[in-house]
């Protein structure tokens, strides 16, 4: 019976030495599948984090490209006023030039062929992609990635003027290779300038 005892306890040791061995191995296989998952969680993150800063400067360069354009705009209402308040003794001047309103003495064509005016446009574009440029923490973006639309809506007596600005980016990213997807980024941001 002795014989027996033995024999368990000899078991018991070898099967202690074999279960070490096995969270070796548990390990070995474990690692790089966690390794694997912190990368993409990583890679996940900068995407987001890149997404969120391109958005921000997508609505700030709209709102650069539309204070320029207001500049443009109360440049001519300034032309206009002058030209239509300032008159010779003993005539008075309209009504209109008691309004302290600027974009009164703007009408709806003055505004149509500023809008469109090509000059005005690249002015525009150069402002609003000079300002992502600027302030783009990662300075990644170029001056093709930003594109500039401005346009106007004259409905019901609502004069606004809406200036669109797109700006795409193609991110680099650690699964590219790996991982098929869009790396392209691409945001719209709109600023609405109301006159009245």
């Amino acid at each position: 019976m002795p014989l027996i005892g033995v024999t368990r306890t000899m078991n018991r040791e070898i099967f202690r030495n074999d279960e070490s061995g096995a969270v070796a191995a548990f390990m070995a296989i474990l690692l790089p599948v966690m390794m694997a998952i912190m990368a993409l969680v990583i890679d996940s993150g900068t995407l987001y984090i890149r997404h969120a800063e391109i958005h921000f400067l997508a609505q700030q360069s709209a709102n650069s490209g539309l204070l320029a354009f207001g500049k443009i705009l109360e440049q001519k209402a300034a032309q206009s006023k002058a030209s239509l308040c300032i008159v010779v003794p003993p005539a008075s001047p309209p009504p209109i030039c008691d309004s302290d309103n600027q974009f009164d003495f703007l009408s709806n064509n003055d505004i149509y062929q500023l809008v469109n005016s090509s000059t005005n446009q690249n002015n525009i574009k150069n402002n609003a992609s000079q300002f992502a440029q600027t302030y783009d923490p990662q300075a990644k973006i170029k001056n093709t990635d930003v594109e500039s639309f401005l346009g106007e809506s004259f409905l019901l007596g609502n004069r606004k003027l809406n200036l669109r600005v797109t700006i795409e980016e193609d991110v680099d990213r650690f699964f590219s290779t790996l991982l098929p997807g869009d790396s392209l980024i691409k945001i719209e941001a709109v600023s609405t300038l109301t006159l009245e």
